[in-house]
Parts: C-alpha cells; sequence; structure tokens
C-alpha cells in the first residue's frame, strides 16, 4: 500500500475463510502446507522420485522434530519436505505427552489419529459435518491468511492453536536457515499456508496417501515451480 495512501478496512483488510468460531487448539487432525517465499525451491531436489534434503532442508527436518518437542500436547501423522513446500498432518491431542515419554510409532500413531478424529466429529463441530471435503485433493486447502485474529477458546483452555504452532516452526526454522550466512533480511517461508481439517478415516488415508506420493508426483504436483498456484 503506498505510504499516502490511507488505509481502508473494506479494500485492504485480509478475510479469513476459516471456520468461523472454530477453536483452532481443539483436538483433532489438521492438513497442513506451508510454501517457501515466491516457491522458491531451497530445500533440496527430487531425485529418482526421492526428495533429496540439502542443509537448508535438513534444518526444516530439525525444525519439524523440535517442533514436537516444544508442543507436548501435537504429533506429527505423517510428513514430507518438498522443494519448496511442507506437507504435514497435525496432531492436536487432548492429552500432553510429558518429557521422556515414548512417542507413538507409525501404526500407533495411525490409530491415535483416528481416535482424536472421531472425538472432534462426536464432540464438539456437528454443525460443520456439511463441510466435509471429498476427493479432489486441490479442494484439501483452505489458505489462512496471516495476521487475521485467530478465534478465542471459550473453554478456558491453555492449548496453543494450530497457528501458534506453524508460527513458531516457521520463526524456528528461519532464523536457523538465516544463521547459516548470518543474515536476518531472507525471508523462508510465505506468509500464508494452508490448513485443512481431516473429518474422517476416509480423508485421512487420502490425504496420508497424497503426502507419500508427493515426491513421486512432482512434475505434476500443482506447487511445481513450473504450474501457476500463488498465494497472495
Amino acid at each position: 500500500m503506498p505510504q499516502n495512501q490511507k488505509y481502508n478496512p473494506k479494500i485492504h483488510h485480509r478475510k479469513s475463510i476459516r471456520l468461523i468460531n472454530y477453536d483452532y487448539s481443539d483436538p483433532g487432525a489438521y492438513f497442513v502446507t506451508i510454501c517457501t517465499q515466491n516457491r522458491v525451491c531451497i530445500f533440496g531436489n527430487i531425485d529418482n522420485c526421492q526428495m533429496k534434503l540439502n542443509e537448508y532442508g535438513r534444518i526444516v527436518h530439525e525444525c519439524v522434530k523440535n517442533t514436537c518437542n516444544h508442543f507436548p500436547q501435537i504429533n506429527l501423522d505423517c510428513f514430507v519436505i518438498m522443494p519448496n513446500h511442507f506437507h504435514s498432518i497435525i496432531v492436536i491431542n487432548d492429552i500432553c505427552i510429558r518429557a521422556g515419554e515414548p512417542r507413538p510409532d507409525n501404526n500407533d500413531q495411525h490409530d491415535q489419529s483416528l481416535q482424536i478424529i472421531n472425538i472432534a466429529s462426536h464432540k464438539n463441530h456437528a454443525k460443520y459435518t456439511n463441510k466435509i471435503i471429498h476427493a479432489n485433493i486441490t479442494e484439501l486447502h483452505n489458505p489462512v491468511r496471516a495476521g487475521s485474529p485467530r478465534p478465542q477458546n471459550n473453554t478456558g483452555n491453555s492449548a496453543q492453536s494450530l497457528g501458534q504452532i506453524i508460527a513458531y516452526f516457521k520463526y524456528q526454522s528461519t532464523k536457523q536457515i538465516n544463521s547459516i550466512h548470518k543474515t536476518d533480511i531472507k525471508k523462508t517461508w510465505q506468509r500464508n499456508y494452508y490448513e485443512h481439517i481431516i473429518r474422517n478415516n476416509i480423508a485421512l488415508n487420502r490425504i496420508q496417501q497424497y503426502i507419500s506420493n508427493n515426491p513421486s508426483s512432482w512434475k505434476s504436483d500443482k506447487f511445481h515451480k513450473n504450474n501457476n498456484l500463488v498465494l497472495s
């Protein structure tokens, strides 16, 4: 916005299309995608359908683990670091994992994800069940605008929201990447991120498969540098 142009909330307000009154600190499973600034490929490359992480990519991988340790109420059902984006299923639990306690292995994590999805589906958000997104993977993301206010937690729960978890991950990974070249002006990630609330086992399995197959389908991926998806 030009310096001499006054702020007009009708024009300049970043409208959020997240679910109104939905508490994103509630237990549930969330499909999250974060893209690099300008979708530049900075985390490595795809070789023979496998993601080969470079130094930046390995930093992001380490920050994924550190984020789980920092927020004991979350688990990652699965994730993948791609050349210019990051996919993950973030599971927010209603019970924290204490320091020193083992996290679930892959099979246990899948069962726990289903349990959390069922709890969230039946306990809190029946009025949103008509918004379940169907099989087309291009419909699985809802852009979340940075800077828009997060819903208040009316239960008094002090658990961190999905947005706070992602903000921590983005900040820590950016800080460590910048420390390599001792600069603090580079933006690693775009302002926005995508999220989708996973409602049932069918959606969970579909998204898990999408994440697992992402490296092998890189050339046709909508986040590929030769394709045209742009986050504003």
